[in-house]
């Protein structure tokens, strides 16, 4: 039976090349990712710009739910923050 400390480091190994090729899968490029994260990002600028100029009270859920809701096209975001909303 191999000794815990040679084993460990195979398995923190594996982990990390897990982990940067799951990293390397979900942040390549695809046509129209650049307009989908300028448009989150603007949405949630815009969502807490006008939280914390009015202090509405539990504004932080409108940039958690910016981010929750956002979907690839703005037809999907609506119907899924109608739908969240709806729930609510």
């Amino acid at each position: 039976m191999p000794a815990q400390s040679a084993v460990l480091p195979n398995a923190i190994d594996q982990g990390g090349r897990w982990f940067w090729n799951f990293l390397k899968a979900e942040l390549t490029p695809y046509p129209g990712r650049a307009w989908v994260v300028a448009r989150i990002t603007v949405s949630a600028t815009i969502v807490m710009l006008l939280v914390m100029t009015f202090r509405i009270p539990g504004g932080f859920q409108g940039a958690i739910f910016t981010l929750l809701i956002s979907r690839e096209s703005p037809a999907e975001t609506f119907l899924s923050g109608f739908r969240t909303g709806w729930l609510t």
